[in-house]
């Protein structure tokens, strides 16, 4: 259900179990809900998610988890977030009793703007190294630009159901139209209206107005759920 990753992106009926933040360029909170390990990759007040949003140029690489002969690709200031901090994130969730029996029962990623685009990176890599059911895997790229390219798209609906990879775009969002030629894992579900080609602030609409936001996840699980 799109409810899953809206609760816990806001924090909603979550058992906050850890609160990390990784050289500022990182926030996030570790938890339980409805039995399943929850990850919310937070947006951060500073200048750096916008940075590398709007990184055009940024080199795409292979994975490191990649065979020599696979041409996925990944925008590199995503991927090299997630290298950064993933040993921890491995050790967090193994060492703590709560949190490994949790992942066990399932998943939910979820992450807005940057985050957004960091949690696909982040659930394929979980979903890869942990025993997961495969249909209690819920990815949240709430307001998330596109991250990777045709074969890193295909790659992640491999192994997570297509129609629990939730990539939500709030009107014309801009941050949801970049990098150009990049592609986000998931159908796009579209929420409000805009009159306009692109728009900063319905992207911090998609990403902070929570009463609004709910409203729309409502009608959209009542209809697809």
């Amino acid at each position: 259900m799109l409810k899953f990753v809206y609760d816990v992106a806001f924090s909603n009926n979550v058992e906050i179990i850890k609160i990390i933040s990784y050289n500022k360029t990182i926030d996030v909170e570790i938890g339980i809900y409805k039995s399943m390990l929850s990850i919310n990759l937070a947006p951060s007040n500073g200048n750096v998610d916008w940075k590398i949003n709007f990184d055009f140029f940024a080199k795409k690489v292979k994975p490191y988890y990649a065979k020599s002969s696979s041409k996925v690709k990944i925008h590199s200031g995503y991927i090299s977030e997630w290298e950064i901090a993933r040993d921890d994130f491995f050790t967090t969730i193994e060492s703590d009793e709560k949190l490994s029996k949790a992942i066990g029962n399932g998943l939910v990623v979820t992450g807005r703007s940057k985050g957004g685009g960091e949690a696909s990176i982040i659930a394929l890599d979980l979903v890869r190294n942990f025993t997961i059911p495969k249909d209690k895997v819920y990815v949240g790229m709430l307001e998330a630009p596109k991250v990777g390219n045709k074969e890193y798209k295909l790659s992640v609906e491999k192994y997570i159901p297509i129609e629990h990879l939730y990539w939500v775009r709030y009107g014309s969002d801009i941050v949801t139209m970049v990098v150009p030629f990049l592609f986000s894992p998931g159908n796009l579900i579209k929420f409000g209206k805009s009159f306009k080609p692109f728009s900063i602030l319905d992207h911090a609409l998609g990403c902070f107005d929570e009463e609004k936001l709910y409203k729309y996840v409502e009608k959209y699980d009542k209809e697809y759920v």
